[in-house]
């Protein structure tokens, strides 16, 4: 338990009694709290809970009861400071005095997620899952939004609430985020801020739910829309199905101002949503009978004529090519950029890092380069191919090799070999490219070269330590390596070796992929050095100690010994 409070509060201990009486006595063993309670737990945030009968309550160091004795259940919220109370069947909040916050009134009050919202639900039944073992969760209660000062985002009277968090058509230009079908199970929490939820009386599809802004305002009604998607900029993607010409309506509705337009209406009654996209500032873009076209915040159309589009979130910015095969460029307002250039090709950056922003990979009639939105040259048309700046750098292929460069047209790594892994972080000290064999090679950008074996697959460096796999790798069929196999099937493309970013193998057993983490603190703290073979024993049969069971007649190995 998360222990604060002040230093006399830290330093009570817990007394029992010889009647089996429970209290607390100071550093020098002073009874301070009577020993009149059954079960007392240690102190914190300055209070220490205690039982008496079936009831909890809080006292503080001097033993005052601040919270009286008449919760069935009282869970401390550290991250918060907030006591979760429970009366019954009916739960509540407490300030971190103990003085009410909300009302023990709610069958159920989700623990709050990181943007300070909590789901809270009324009334329901509850029901054990038949989906998910060990499960339960309310049947036919009513939701809303708890903000963490206690006051409700949104009205708890809504048997179908959905947050905008399922995401869809990640690999075009038509990606976006739709309403979210979900059971809230006991133990569930909301996984969004909420700004935007999808709504209706039912609660058994997120189909044709209306719209709720963060403050419980509806913007929609249900029925608007069949597909709605996160609204960007106040207005919202959607897609309705046509019986009657059995494809789908696709336009887009202003929340604020209900003013909607449909745009287009699909081929055809499946879709994968790539025919739109949602609002990025001013304009969004739509393919209408194969010819996209730009649609303003007025839901007007303002540009048109485009065999294909590309759109730049995270630098803000459109490429539509023209029926010659030239790239139109505008920013996220619909500006015009690079007006009179000849580009044919073009890679927005894929992130988010400020440092690459402001770079665009480009093609003229030959060559690619690295320019800006004002058509400066950071890295010269002389490459077959070329991928979008990660970190600074840019993967380049010459003269049928790759190799990496900066930008600042500095070499990162020579063209010369016949493929490059992107950097994972800003200043990353090693990276993977693979040789004509194929296989996949360390190189150390502070050395300037390959070390080590070569790999099958390989994993990311996350300080200077990663996994990787040879194509002989085996792994051993005993119970450690059972045991942490899913299904306790053994599939070699779980594991791998542990290898540091100068292609040393630190750990030559293979390792369970899914506890990279936990190995990867363990070689942390042993220096980066190499884990002895006794060492890794040990770390393995640790990563699988929860899986592990054996029947109280049988012999244990002496392999499964930890020493």
């Amino acid at each position: 338990m998360c222990m604060a409070g002040s230093l006399f509060a830290q330093e009570l201990s817990i007394k029992v009694d010889e009647r089996g009486k429970s209290g607390y006595v100071n550093a020098a063993g002073v009874e301070v709290v009577p020993c009149k309670y059954d079960v007392t737990y240690p102190f914190e945030n300055g209070f220490g809970m205690v039982m008496k009968g079936d009831k909890y309550g809080l006292v503080d160091k001097d033993g005052n009861e601040v919270v009286p004795l008449k919760w069935s259940e009282i869970k401390y919220d550290a991250k918060n400071n907030l006591y979760f109370v429970k009366a019954g069947n009916k739960y509540g909040l407490l300030k971190a005095n103990g003085e009410e916050l909300v009302k023990a009134q709610y069958s159920y009050i989700s623990a709050f997620n990181c943007y300070g919202k909590a789901l809270v639900a009324a009334g329901g039944k509850l029901t054990a899952s038949t989906q998910q073992k060990g499960k339960s969760f309310l049947l036919a209660a009513k939701y809303g939004v708890l903000n963490v000062d206690g006051s409700l985002a949104i009205p708890v009277k809504y048997k179908g609430l959905y947050e905008f968090a399922t995401p869809v058509a990640t690999n075009t230009v038509g990606a976006g985020t739709q309403a979210r079908l979900r059971t809230y199970y006991i133990g569930d929490t909301l996984t969004t801020d909420c700004q935007y939820v999808g709504f209706d009386s039912k609660g058994w599809t997120s189909l044709n739910a209306g719209l709720l802004d963060g403050q419980g305002n509806i913007l929609l009604k249900p029925k608007m829309a069949q597909y709605l998607f996160l609204p960007h900029n106040g207005i919202a993607r959607y897609y309705t199905y046509v019986k009657k010409f059995k494809n789908f309506e696709v336009g887009y509705i202003n929340v604020q101002t209900q003013n909607k337009k449909a745009v287009l209406n699909t081929s055809s009654d499946k879709t994968d949503f790539s025919e739109s996209t949602d609002y990025m500032d001013e304009i969004a873009a739509y393919a209408k009978n194969g010819v996209w076209n730009f649609i303003d915040r007025n839901l007007a159309t303002v540009k048109s004529g485009y065999k294909s589009l590309s759109k730049g979130t995270n630098c803000g910015l459109w490429c539509g090519w023209t029926s010659d095969g030239k790239c139109e460029f505008f920013d996220k307002e619909g500006k015009p950029l690079l007006e009179g250039t000849n580009y044919t090709r073009v890679i927005f950056p894929t992130s988010k890092e400020s440092i690459d922003k402001q770079y665009i990979a480009v093609k003229n009639q030959e060559k690619w380069g690295l320019i800006d939105r004002d058509n400066k040259v950071y890295i010269p048309f002389e490459y077959e191919q070329m991928s979008g700046c990660y970190y600074g750098w840019v993967p380049v292929k010459k003269d049928g090799k790759w190799g990496m460069q900066s930008v600042k047209n500095e070499v990162v790594v020579p063209a010369k070999f016949d493929d490059i892994s992107i950097p994972h972080k800003q200043n990353a000290s090693a990276l993977y490219v693979q040789k004509a064999d194929k296989l996949w090679y360390v190189y150390n950008l502070s050395k300037a070269q390959t070390m080590g074996r070569g790999y099958k697959t390989t994993g990311v460096f996350v300080d200077d330590i990663a996994w990787a796999r040879t194509s002989d790798m085996q792994v051993k069929n005993n119970d450690v390596y059972r045991s942490l196999s899913p299904d306790a099937n053994i599939n070699v493309e779980n594991f791998g070796f542990i290898i540091d970013n100068e292609g040393r193998e630190l750990i030559t057993e293979p390792m369970p992929i899914s506890c990279i983490g936990e190995i990867r603190e363990v070689v942390l703290k042993k220096g980066k050095r190499a884990l002895t073979q006794n060492e890794t024993k040990n770390l393995l049969l640790k990563l699988s100690v929860g899986n592990r069971h054996y029947a109280l007649d049988s012999k244990i190995e002496e392999a499964n010994w930890d020493y």
